[in-house]
């Protein structure tokens, strides 16, 4: 390997792995050892599916040896999400892209690039819980709640608010909220992307009008 080639393979973000035709590892970037938790040297020498589940691992050898025998590529120059697994057995989900080179020998050798997944899968579930209690929090009976903008127009509503009448058919806010300082309503919406009153204090509120 080029000195140039050497330098982008141990800088590489993602990690890189290479295999020969039978699987084993050959080579493991800085970035794979970290990936992994494994050291280039323990690595190098022993199967692919060291870094695999058992399952998997079982049937990459076929994959392998599918290719060697009939050219059909089930995983070559293919992109997809896969199971990985750590020095410390833990599983984690990753973006594995497969291709394929010669060496100046002519021996054929596959390159594995992986990509992590966990900080995706990481934010998703957060953006899942966030909406989770957004949702548990619209739907709460006790709070009227709306997004509205500088004009009054509401852009969305909770359950209780759409059905409170407190908007004409145009979705325009109606005079009910001048009690209700309509410019604090406005200036709140702007500031925190929604405005909220609760239940009791418009009842309370409509009995001393």
């Amino acid at each position: 390997m080029s000195n140039f080639y050497d330098s982008i393979f141990k800088s590489a973000v993602d990690a890189i792995i290479v295999i020969n035709n039978m699987g084993i590892i050959e080579a493991f970037s800085p970035s794979a050892e970290k990936l992994f938790g494994y050291a280039e040297n323990i690595v190098v020498g022993k199967n692919i599916s060291i870094l695999m589940p058992k399952k998997i691992a079982m049937e990459h050898d076929g994959y392998l040896e599918n290719y060697r025998k009939t050219s059909n590529a089930k995983i070559i120059g293919i992109g997809r999400e896969v199971v990985g697994k750590k020095s410390n057995g833990q599983e984690f989900n990753m973006h594995l892209s497969v291709g394929k080179a010669e060496d100046e020998s002519g021996n054929l050798k596959y390159i594995g690039i992986c990509h992590d997944m966990t900080p995706y899968y990481s934010v998703k579930n957060d953006l899942n819980e966030t909406m989770e209690n957004y949702d548990n929090l619209s739907n709460y009976e006790g709070l009227y709640i709306a997004s509205i903008d500088k004009n009054g127009l509401v852009i969305k509503s909770n359950v209780l608010f759409s059905e409170s009448g407190f908007f004409d058919s145009n979705k325009f806010v109606m005079d009910f909220f001048e009690n209700y300082k309509f410019e604090h309503i406005i200036q709140k919406t702007l500031q925190d992307g929604f405005y909220s009153i609760s239940k009791s204090s418009i009842e309370i509120d409509e009995k001393n009008m």
